[in-house]
C-alpha cells in the first residue's frame, strides 16, 4: 500500500488553514482538514489522478479540494504532499523545490 507524507511546508499550510477557518468555525476547520487528508490518501492510491504541473516543478502534480489545491509528487513508491494552498494564490511566485 502506498503512503503519503507531508513536507514541512505542507504541515505549515495545514496549520494556517486550521487557524484561518478556525477563527470563525473550529469544527468546520477540523472537518475540512480531514477532507484534505482523505483526498491525500486517495492520491496515494491513484497518484496519476492529478494534473501535471511540470511548469512549476519537475514531477509536480496538483489536485483541487474545494477552494484549495494539493500539490504533490511521487517519491519512490510513495507520495509527498508538497504544499496545500488556496486556489486564489499566485502559485507562480511560490517555490515547490526542496
Amino acid at each position: 500500500m502506498k503512503t503519503c507524507f507531508f513536507s514541512p511546508q505542507a504541515v505549515g499550510d495545514f496549520n494556517e488553514i486550521l487557524d484561518y477557518i478556525g477563527e470563525t468555525d473550529s469544527a468546520n476547520a477540523l472537518d475540512f482538514v480531514t477532507r484534505i487528508q482523505l483526498t491525500c490518501d486517495r492520491i496515494a492510491q491513484m497518484p496519476g489522478m492529478g494534473r501535471k504541473r511540470d511548469d512549476l516543478s519537475k514531477g509536480l502534480r496538483s489536485f483541487p479540494v474545494e477552494k484549495y489545491v494539493i500539490f504533490y509528487r511521487r517519491v519512490k513508491d510513495d507520495i509527498e504532499i508538497v504544499r496545500v494552498l488556496h486556489g486564489a494564490r499566485n502559485i507562480e511566485t511560490i517555490s515547490f523545490e526542496k
